[in-house]
């Protein structure tokens, strides 16, 4: 599960470096057309780079929150309830022995 974890997070840091090249490729070719000044095109990469941040983190929140669910209808235990058995599991064991 965490291998699925870190491939998300990185499939999502590499779509945001191909949209970042991608929308200033596009920008730069618009200012050698005429079609846009400078100042346009770093506002429109701005505004384009944000929208698709935005969309990236909303794609990621519906990830997580599908991973959650199928995690609970698993019944797995998270992390740290899995150590606080294991603690308790050692100290009723200790106990056993003396």
């Amino acid at each position: 599960m965490i291998n699925l974890l870190k491939k998300g997070f990185w499939m999502g840091l590499g779509a945001a470096a191909i949209a970042k090249e991608s929308v200033e490729s596009v920008t730069r070719s618009f200012v050698r057309k005429g079609k846009l000044t400078a100042g346009e095109a770093d506002k429109m990469s701005k505004e384009l780079l944000e929208e698709a941040r935005e969309d990236l983190e909303s794609i990621q929140n519906k990830g997580r929150k599908e991973i959650e669910k199928v995690l609970s209808e698993f019944q797995c235990v998270s992390k740290q309830e899995f150590e606080t058995l294991k603690e308790r599991v050692k100290a009723l064991e200790a106990r056993l022995k003396s």
